[in-house]
């Protein structure tokens, strides 16, 4: 009865391993149709264009317009981004010993990517406005810009995608630029069309991932994706008179900061409570 009962104890790790490789590939391919379902609402104004905030539509993230405010919308964006990044940075030197290679990989790739986000925050504010359009003239304006695009695609994507060699980021970044411009994406809507693609590029790079990677930290990074989807639907419908009086689109950005850190925390509480399991001699028993 012991020997048996000892058989069934030692399967539950690949049974539990394989439940997060299903619940994991399950939310990313819910946050595949959610996105793409979004976005096109977004882009579209579908079903009515009455439905999405006007300070949404400015912008296409939730920016507080009041004079009254005190401080602006990208600033706070900004600031928190890059020092997530440059905390992230040192949290990792600190606490790299104690995470397992997936959990590492998503940590590194936060530094980047927040700090390329708040820095295009800063370029924003320093803009006034939205991101100028797609311009491929063979002008110093239209090179520059084109250039800019690229560097940011390219660094992000080939950041972010762990399965991507710098060759498909390079194929990438230039499928991004091009179906921007191909789909006529307006200026006020580039953020939305970034977001898309750059989730919807972290969810197919997670999917085809070897199944031995695909455990609990895949499956809690799977999860995190969620509340920016949900975020973003109350950026384009509650801006004006909810979101933007609370902090806007940097909510949105304060919640990018803090990921890194309790995926970390959360990862670890986990196989904590693995390890002191297996140490506990009456489980050996069972």
């Amino acid at each position: 009865m012991s020997e048996r009962k000892g058989k069934q104890n030692a399967t539950t790790p690949s049974t539990k391993h394989d439940a997060y490789r299903v619940i994991g590939d399950s939310m990313n391919y819910i946050g595949i149709a959610c996105n793409l379902l979004l976005t096109s609402a977004a882009m579209t104004k579908w079903p009515n264009a009455a439905l999405y905030d006007e300070w949404f539509n400015q912008n296409g993230y939730c920016v507080n317009f009041d004079p009254q405010r005190r401080i602006d919308t990208s600033i706070t964006a900004s600031l928190v981004l890059i020092i997530s990044a440059v905390g992230t940075y040192f949290f990792k030197e600190a606490k790299k010993s104690t995470m397992n290679p997936v959990l590492r990989k998503r940590v590194e790739s936060s530094i980047f990517a927040n700090f390329a986000h708040g820095f295009g925050h800063l370029f924003l504010y320093y803009l006034g406005g939205p991101p100028p359009p797609v311009n491929f003239s063979l002008t110093m304006e239209g090179l520059g810009w084109a250039l800019t695009l690229f560097a940011f695609w390219f660094g992000t994507l080939n950041t972010l995608m762990s399965s991507a060699s710098s060759k498909i980021a390079i194929i990438l970044a230039v499928t991004a630029i091009g179906l921007q411009e191909f789909l006529g994406v307006p200026p006020e809507l580039s953020f939305t069309y970034s977001q898309t693609f750059i989730l919807l590029s972290i969810a197919v790079d997670q999917l085809i991932q070897p199944l031995e990677r695909k455990g609990f930290t895949y499956m809690v990074m799977a999860f995190s994706y969620v509340p920016l989807l949900v975020l973003f639907v109350l950026e384009g419908t509650t801006c004006s008179n909810f979101l933007a009086h609370i902090g806007g689109h940097a909510l949105y950005d304060s919640y990018l900061s803090l990921m890194p850190f309790a995926l970390y925390y959360i990862v670890r509480h986990h196989e904590k409570t693995i390890e002191s399991t297996s140490k506990d001699p009456k489980v050996k028993m069972v």
